[in-house]
């Protein structure tokens, strides 16, 4: 009988795409790390389970996010713009973003 509840309960989060044991917790506040630009679009950002909020250009704009294969992406006005999970501690996005560099999890 136990056998066969822990085999339905393993159907069960395969067949909902329960992806709470894959997905690394990554809410918190993350600054940039590195070697500040003049005109440096994001100093730092907070992610909480369901938003990725940072105050770009005139406030602060919460904005809805999803990860997937090891990538976070933000999703703004049509435009999905892309982190690299390197850790659940630091994220980094490439020179073709607005947000290119890394950023570390502060707390």
């Amino acid at each position: 009988m136990r056998k066969t509840l822990t085999l339905l309960a393993a159907l069960t989060l395969a067949l909902t795409g329960c992806d709470t044991l894959t997905k690394p917790n990554l809410a918190g506040t993350y600054h940039y790390v590195g070697k500040r630009v003049p005109f440096q679009m994001l100093n730092k950002f907070e992610l909480t389970d369901r938003k990725f909020i940072a105050d770009i250009f005139l406030g602060e704009t919460a904005l809805d996010y999803e990860v997937e294969d090891g990538f976070i992406y933000v999703n703004s006005a049509g435009v999905k713009y892309r982190l690299k999970i390197v850790s659940p501690d630091t994220l980094r996005a490439d020179a073709h973003s607005p947000f290119e560099g890394t950023y570390a999890r502060v707390k």
